[in-house]
């Protein structure tokens, strides 16, 4: 097996493991809002135990003036504000104001889109004919699966512009991890453990409503589900799948997120499946089966050219340049950048 397909393995690997988990979370949240919690309980949790655990990663990253590790601040408010708190909290807005399903509709494919495009102008991925058909084909099961929602006679409005600004805030989040060729970990720290300004503000909004909501049990479940699973584990699936397939290709594994809930469901939630969600299913599976399989052909020469050599990637090796030598002059190449 040679690495190119050990590393395209990998890559679909993890980004089914990350569906499968983001698809279970949608199951296990539902379960919990049933025992008292809401959407602000689950996020305290999550970004709690998340930001707790991950803290000495962070910490061992180093913090500097300059950033953490080697990853600039500028870059460390792009990555929080794509993931973190400010990205869920929008997207728990948006579901106060619009159903649920039209989320699951605009959530994955304008992740997916807006990454593609990100990622064809900030690295220099390109897709092939293929490729996009096969986003064609998945945007086409997403709005399959959505459509009875849609069909429910519910305006568009503000809720759903905040789905259309979560999903762009979360491609960000992934072009950027890319760029800076971010470790999975250290990035999953970054996201979790700077969130953890939420608890004040939770705390002080709600009291101990989170302590009074449900029984301890439950709580514990979904401070485990929420804070190990989804917050630590799912997201390093997420950064090794975006390291090994590219952000463009990554990005589309978020499509399969509302097919695998769906399917958790059915056993967890007792609910059945349509004949929309059932098609919906079949178009996502192919359009992922073409475009995860006829892969994107960068980061190419764009990347190499605004990115590395512009010294905007630490840790890269920018291309060697040779300066023609000049009569009584040798020739020399260009001194590397720091790493």
């Amino acid at each position: 097996m040679t690495d190119t397909t050990r590393t395209l393995l990998l890559g679909i690997a993890t980004g089914l493991c990350t569906a499968l988990i983001w698809g279970s979370w949608a199951v296990v949240s539902r379960l919990g809002l049933t025992t008292g919690l809401d959407f602000y309980d689950v996020a305290a949790l999550r970004f709690g135990v998340a930001g707790l655990v991950l803290a000495p990663v962070l910490a061992r990253a180093g913090i500097s003036s300059r950033g953490i590790g080697n990853v600039p601040w500028h870059a460390v408010l792009v990555m929080w504000l794509g993931a973190g708190v400010p990205y869920a909290l929008i997207v728990f807005a948006g579901l106060g104001m619009a159903p649920a399903s039209h989320q699951a509709m605009i959530g994955p494919s304008g992740v997916m889109l807006f990454t593609a495009a990100l990622s064809r102008l900030v690295l220099g991925e390109r897709f092939n004919r293929m490729q996009l058909a096969g986003m064609a084909v998945i945007v086409a099961g997403i709005a399959t699966m959505g459509a009875q929602g849609l069909g429910g006679g519910t305006p568009l409005g503000l809720g759903h512009l905040l789905f259309v600004v979560a999903a762009l805030l979360w491609s960000v989040f992934t072009v950027m991890a890319r760029a800076w060729r971010v470790d999975a970990l250290l990035s999953t720290a970054i996201v979790s453990t700077l969130s953890l300004v939420y608890l004040p503000v939770y705390f002080v909004l709600s009291g101990d409503a989170l302590l009074r909501a449900a029984p301890l049990g439950p709580v514990l479940m979904q401070a485990a589900f929420q804070g190990l699973l989804t917050g630590v584990i799912a997201l390093i699936f997420y950064m090794r799948t975006v390291a090994a397939l590219g952000a463009g290709r990554a990005a589309l594994f978020t499509a399969l997120v509302p097919a695998m809930a769906a399917l958790l469901a059915v056993p967890v939630l007792g609910e059945t499946l349509s004949g929309a969600t059932t098609a919906g299913l079949l178009l996502v599976t192919a359009g992922m089966a073409i475009a995860v399989s006829r892969g994107a052909t960068g980061p190419g020469r764009a990347a190499a050219m605004v990115g590395q050599s512009a010294g905007l990637v630490p840790g890269s090796k920018p291309p060697e340049v040779t300066v023609r030598s000049q009569p009584g002059t040798r020739s020399r190449e260009a001194p590397e950048r720091h790493k």
